[in-house]
């Protein structure tokens, strides 16, 4: 009987890991319905993916390593984001076939971007003179869409003026610490469990029966070589 062997991220492919799972969940937040599914589906795909290449990988050189190098997650995150440019035109088609709520969707997406690009945190104001919104209740009612949602959380801007501070949202995602004074700091509590798993002591790798390798296609290697260039 064969027992299955732990496979974990070397230190650096968590690392680059990580960065994907930030920047992916980032791009979420501004996502509704349909495609917002498929975005919390492709968040594991990497490590699926990486995991069948390490297999792949090991088939072809005759031994099993127990961890996961950076070329492999790199391989896996890059069919990963194939896959999202994929998802994301065939979901446009969709949209150009259906012309209800797509302007909708389009001035969310918007509206998200430019939160993004004051740094994530926005007041009911400045959102007013940024998105050209006529009035501050019509300026309100589209930030509220985006609470509604989950997307953001109503928070209360630093302001140097004595009196009540002035109201903003601050976008939410994994990694977001609910902090008004820096909302989009990372914390580590998303990859903890992650983190101390890696860190477990290992036992030996144990090496591939020897009938493993005679079966394997002979076309393996190339395709190894391909994924490699």
């Amino acid at each position: 009987m064969h027992e299955p062997v732990p496979i974990y991220l070397k230190s650096e492919a968590l690392e680059i890991y990580k960065k994907f799972h930030k920047s992916h969940n980032t791009d979420a937040v501004s996502m509704s319905g349909d495609l917002a599914a498929e975005w919390s589906k492709l968040e594991e795909i990497p490590l699926r993916l990486s995991l069948i290449f390490h297999c792949v990988e090991s088939v072809t050189s005759g031994e099993m390593t127990e961890k996961v190098s950076t070329e492999t997650i790199r391989d896996a995150i890059e069919l990963t984001e194939w896959f999202k440019n994929e998802s994301l035109r065939v979901y446009r088609l969709f949209d150009s076939e259906d012309n209800g709520g797509s302007g909708h969707n389009q001035a969310e997406q918007r509206l998200i971007k430019f939160i993004r690009d004051q740094g994530g945190s926005v007041s009911v104001r400045d959102t007013q003179r940024g998105m050209a919104f006529k009035t501050a209740d019509e300026t309100e009612r589209a930030l509220g869409e985006l609470v509604s949602k989950g997307a953001a959380e109503w928070v209360n801007m630093p302001s140097k003026n004595r009196g009540r501070p002035p109201r903003g949202i601050s976008l939410r995602h994994c990694d977001t610490r609910h902090s008004n004074e820096n909302p989009l700091n990372s914390g580590t509590e998303c990859f903890s469990d992650i983190e101390k798993t890696n860190s477990r002591p290992i036992s030996e790798p144990q090496m591939i029966p020897e009938q493993y390798e005679q079966t394997a296609p002979d076309d393996l290697g190339d395709f190894m070589d391909f994924m490699d260039e």
